[in-house]
């Protein structure tokens, strides 16, 4: 699903449910990756994360796509 995004495919976020710090290591990662320019900032918001189902599809509803992407999904249909 990131890739997709990456390539222009789709502006669409995607959720990672937070259980007990599982993931903690791999959002680290991640932010480290942008803050380093390997992965546009507003890629890496794309991923939405929660530690409840609720506040997981919430977070989804509220997403809106930066204005900034260097690309628009409908320029691939």
């Amino acid at each position: 699903v990131w890739s997709w995004a990456n390539l222009g495919i789709h502006a669409k976020p995607f959720g990672v449910l937070e259980v007990n710090g599982f993931w903690t290591d791999l959002f680290a990662f991640l932010d480290r990756v942008a803050a380093h320019g390997f992965v546009k900032r507003e890629l890496r918001a794309l991923v939405r994360v929660a530690e409840s189902p609720e506040a997981l599809l919430d977070a989804l509803a509220d997403y809106r796509p930066p204005a900034t992407l260097p690309w628009h999904p409908a320029d691939r249909i």
